[in-house]
């Protein structure tokens, strides 16, 4: 725990594939105050978005643990809930829906009280739609443990939307928010 487990980046703009993979590469190497939950410590699935900007000739890099809209336009400090596993959980991941299907994404608004709890959940996205992706994420959402939200440092009730992405059998199912 404290280490980077793996880093991979999606919804990139033109011209930014330099930018992803020096981010890739320096998260294998960095350290991190692990998620702890219950007093223990655990693993957590960290959602964030990467933004670079040149202002007046000068580079900006600013990196936020949120993919909401409304508080990347404030630039505030918003930190969405973050999924987190720890031995013994009961959370064994989405299932795929039949053999023959490869991949998918399912897009799932999430709705946790101040202390994580999942209190509503709604798929939004579905493809290829009718798959049986949506249904495989609503089968099982409900086992999975989150961290809250934090804003100004404080946990929140708040609602964000996640990304599940299924990417060929055999495979990790990719979890991303946004």
């Amino acid at each position: 725990f404290g280490e980077s487990n793996g880093m991979w980046t999606y919804y990139r703009t033109p011209n930014s594939d330099a930018l992803a993979e020096e981010a890739i590469d320096k998260c294998r190497y960095a350290r991190f105050i692990p998620a702890v939950y219950h007093g223990k410590p655990a693993a957590a699935v960290v959602s964030g978005t990467m933004i670079f900007v040149v202002i007046d000739g000068k580079p900006h890099l600013r990196i936020f643990l949120n993919q909401e809209a409304e508080h990347l336009k404030k630039g505030d400090d918003f930190i969405c809930p973050q999924e987190v596993f720890w031995w013994g959980d009961n959370f064994e991941g989405f299932a795929y829906p039949s053999d023959h299907m490869l991949s998918g994404t399912v897009c799932v608004k999430l709705d946790t009280d101040a202390t994580g709890k999942l209190l509503a959940s709604k798929i939004t996205y579905e493809s290829p739609l009718g798959s049986g992706f949506g249904k495989a994420v609503m089968d099982r959402i409900n086992k999975v443990t989150f961290l809250p939200g934090y804003l100004r440092g404080k946990p929140v009730a708040c609602s964000t939307t996640s990304q599940i992405l299924f990417r060929g059998r055999g495979t990790n199912t990719y979890w991303k928010t946004d």
